[in-house]
């Protein structure tokens, strides 16, 4: 994880916090790639990172980040075009 954090020039404080620009997702992205190709299991990538397991299972699950961006994108529709949310 340090040595991403090197790579990438960002601080380390940076890449534990809280924040979600692009360059710290990506930073994380490649962080439980390196993780889980050195043995560490999803659980463990996740503690690594100090984020949730669910974290390391959306970035490496293609299916799972397709289906999100498209919920995400069908709920931005319906409030530009005025249309009612479902609960």
């Amino acid at each position: 994880v340090i040595q991403v954090c090197r790579e990438l020039k960002i601080h380390p404080d940076e890449f534990f916090g809280p924040g979600r620009e692009r360059r710290l997702t990506r930073a994380r992205r490649i962080a439980i790639k390196r993780l889980l190709a050195a043995g560490f299991n999803m659980a463990g990538a996740a503690r690594m990172i100090r984020r949730n397991y669910s974290t390391v299972r959306y970035w490496m699950n293609p299916k799972i980040r397709a289906a999100h961006n498209e919920r995400s994108r069908a709920y931005m529709r319906q409030l530009r075009h005025g249309g009612e949310l479902a609960a």
